[in-house]
């Protein structure tokens, strides 16, 4: 008698086959993330610092500068090249206006804030500050009096391959109002 089919040991074997590779890629795929987030998280802290360079850079020229407001609409109303508002309140539309546009690698399925990696205060628990750009500003009438310019600072926030939290720092030249 001719039997064709597989035997009980033919399918074991094909299935532990199977179960060693999908744990192989399981492992493998976790690390590619992991390094995704922190490539992700780089990549942005120093787009965002380039991008707001350039739009200060477009006010020494002439150009206005124009932000989108907390409902994500473009406010022409308030060219922040000459605005009278303070420093203070420039970090917030900062981060208004990068809401949307630069998400949090390491929370992005979150939901709410933890979601934004533009912040005025990254000041959480070590845990949750990696893929945050913390922005803040030199005190402006201070700089005024002493005839300094006023600086924007950067701090990101990231992890190095040993998972620990490190920051990296710039600045830039602003404009005081």
């Amino acid at each position: 008698m001719d039997q064709k089919g597989f035997t009980l040991i033919e399918l074991l074997v094909v299935v532990a086959i199977i179960g060693v590779l999908a744990a192989v890629g399981a492992v493998a795929f976790s690390g590619f993330m992991k390094n995704s987030k922190k490539t992700v998280a780089d990549r942005q802290c120093h787009q965002v610092i380039k991008e707001i360079r350039t739009l200060w850079q477009g006010c020494d020229a002439g150009i206005p500068l124009y932000l989108r407001n907390d409902w994500g609409d473009l406010d022409t109303n308030s060219d922040w090249c000459t605005h009278t508002q303070n420093n203070f309140t420039m970090v917030q539309e900062w981060e208004s206006h990068f809401r949307d546009v630069y998400l949090n690698p390491y929370f992005a399925n979150e939901t709410g804030d933890v979601r934004q990696a533009l912040r005025e205060s990254c000041s959480r628990p070590d845990d949750m500050k990696p893929g945050c750009i913390q922005i803040q500003v030199s005190n402006s009438y201070q700089s005024a009096v002493q005839g300094s310019d006023p600086y924007w600072y950067f701090t990101c926030y990231n992890l190095d391959q040993n998972d620990n939290l490190t920051t990296y720092e710039d600045k830039i030249l602003g404009i005081v109002h």
